[in-house]
């Protein structure tokens, strides 16, 4: 059997959120398309974002090559089960359903391998996990022998980042949030690069330079990758008696407090104006028949859904966003450039929802509402100003779109290749 190509190859690695997962495909993706191979390392629940179909997550193990995306272009994932390591075959390292000719790391594929972290809940049972992850990483450094590696943030990437360290590996990590997080704040010292996303991180470590260990960090500021669906649009105001189109988005873990506030927003709207809204909402599967009867009785047309997988032509065609503040939302709404009403997530480490959140506040691309203070009456005030006073919103787009990094992608992959000619 032939052994698979010794051409080296660039590690993407992020967390099981969809706020480190998603830029972390789009920079991946990015790489993929300039011919280089890429092995994409996150943990189970970052496997539940991989553009595939739904059998493929369900079952890693007995997964083949998928031949198009839901768009008809190249083949983006061929997984492998990390687990079971004793079923892949020695020599090409894929499990053994695979056909010889799709075992080779070909331009075109990026293989997904998934960490088998487990027992977050339960910190012995997390931390030796942990340690697993890291001692298969030391053959994958043989197997895959990396000429780069990308953090994303969270426990995946910190096995990575160690051992980028300990091997001399070059090491680009992101930074998502207006606040450094835990796992990125330690890599920093082992980084030849660390890349931004608000220029208010930066003197968190110095205004150019940051690390303390073997490795001296240069930061610079990128923004947050974004899929290429999403892109700078014309805002379209909404007058008169035109339609409103307003879109709900939970973040990746969800909004319940949208679901129960927003709805009855709406019913204390006047008449008229509940008449012009058109309402596209994120919700939990579990609060799906909830919300829905309480929007029964309203005049809104109103498409309710756990997940929505064409969001860039939502944000497009939408008015008004009320959302979460993860990074990625954020960067996907000021990169359309939409006026957005921003519900930081409490709870959140170090509270860094808000301080994203403020940085387009700031940029007078949006409004920033503490969900201890969230009511209905307080939001159907706010939505009854918005579509009274449409110009309000116009400023605020063209504050999102100020706020946007465009061509975010692209920065981040020639920061990339340029670390690696270093």
């Amino acid at each position: 059997m032939r052994r698979p190509s010794a051409k080296r190859s660039i590690i993407v690695v992020a967390g099981g959120t969809g706020g480190h997962v998603f830029p972390a495909l789009a920079l991946a993706e990015e790489l993929r398309t300039q011919g280089h191979d890429i092995i994409f390392f996150t943990d189970p629940r970052g496997a539940k974002f991989m553009p595939v179909p739904q059998d493929f997550q369900q079952d890693f193990h007995n997964a083949t090559p998928q031949k198009t995306n839901q768009e008809g272009r190249e083949p983006c994932a061929v997984f492998m089960k990390y687990q079971n390591d004793v079923d892949l075959d020695p020599d090409v390292r894929r499990p053994h359903s695979l056909r010889d000719e799709d075992c080779k790391l070909l331009p075109g594929n990026i293989v997904v391998r998934v960490l088998p972290l487990q027992g977050r809940q339960n910190p012995v049972k997390f931390y030796f996990s942990l340690v697993r992850c890291l001692l298969k990483g030391l053959s994958d450094v043989r197997r895959y022998r990396p000429k780069i590696v990308a953090g994303f943030g969270g426990y995946p990437a910190l096995t990575w980042g160690l051992i980028a360290g300990l091997f001399r590996i070059p090491l680009i990590i992101h930074e998502q949030n207006a606040i450094l997080g835990r796992t990125n704040r330690l890599l920093t010292r082992w980084a030849n690069c660390v890349a931004l996303t608000f220029k208010s991180v930066s003197p968190a470590f110095g205004p150019h330079e940051m690390g303390t260990g073997t490795r001296t960090s240069t930061s610079t500021v990128t923004g947050v990758p974004v899929r290429e669906a999403f892109k700078s649009v014309d805002y379209d105001s909404s007058k008169g008696q035109e339609s409103f189109r307003l879109l709900v988005l939970g973040g990746s873990q969800g909004a319940k407090i949208f679901g129960d506030v927003i709805p009855k927003a709406i019913q204390l709207l006047p008449k008229p104006l509940q008449e012009r809204l058109e309402i596209t909402q994120q919700c939990g599967i579990e609060d799906l028949d909830k919300v829905k009867r309480t929007y029964e009785g309203t005049g809104v047309k109103v498409s309710i859904a756990p997940f929505f997988h064409h969001v860039a032509g939502l944000l497009e065609a939408s008015h008004l966003v009320i959302a979460r503040a993860g990074a990625s939302t954020i960067a996907e709404i000021t990169t359309v450039g939409r006026p957005a009403l921003f519900v930081p997530l409490p709870g959140a480490r170090d509270d860094h929802q808000t301080a994203n959140a403020r940085t387009v506040v700031t940029a007078e691309g949006g409004w920033l509402f503490d969900q201890r203070t969230l009511t209905p009456e307080r939001v159907a005030s706010f939505l009854r100003r918005a579509l009274e006073c449409p110009s309000i919103l116009l400023l605020a787009a063209e504050g999102a779109r100020r706020e946007g990094h465009q061509g975010a992608t692209q920065k981040l992959s020639k920061l990339v290749l340029a670390c690696l000619a270093n």
